[in-house]
């Protein structure tokens, strides 16, 4: 891949500083990688800054699937965000209703659920599920990813699924 492929970003973030972290870890061995997409007419855009309940609204209303993790803005290099957006399960598309030009931006995150989700919101108050960097997940995400072929050593000691 190019060097300015905006792929190339997750690798050289991965590479980096940031690939040290719990949250890289876990989407190294479990990410999907999505290349943007520009909003489609049909959809309204979401408050800024505001992703979480953004992507979850759709989530909700549309049928779409809600992802979260990292997404970077290549004008700004190797600095990931954390991020949420929908994916259309027919088309894989993303649906990123919060961020101005998503067809420019380049993802790597998680599925969850929505039953996961709202879950996860009843029991913690917040629409953000993948709260890695404080070490605090909600149980219904670690019930949900102890399902998945989750590595302790991959979420580092502070993230273990175990009870």
């Amino acid at each position: 891949m190019p060097a300015d492929h905006p792929e190339a970003l997750i690798e050289e973030t991965l590479a980096g500083p940031f690939g040290k972290l719990p949250m890289a870890g876990m989407l190294r061995e479990h990410g999907s990688r999505f290349m943007g997409a520009a909003l489609p007419a049909t959809y309204k855009r979401g408050m800024p800054r505001r992703c979480f309940r953004n992507a979850a609204q759709l989530t909700r209303s549309r049928h779409l699937e809600y992802w979260e993790g990292w997404a970077w803005v290549p004008s700004f290099g190797a600095l990931p965000f954390d991020h949420a957006w929908c994916v259309d399960p027919q088309s894989g598309c993303v649906v990123d209703s919060t961020w101005e030009n998503p067809a420019d931006c380049v993802y790597l995150g998680l599925h969850v659920p929505t039953e996961v989700l709202l879950e996860a919101r009843r029991e913690t108050g917040v629409w953000g599920v993948l709260d890695v960097r404080r070490g605090r997940m909600a149980d219904a995400l670690k019930r949900y990813l102890s399902q998945l072929p989750l590595r302790d050593e991959t979420l580092g000691q502070e993230m273990s699924l175990s009870a």
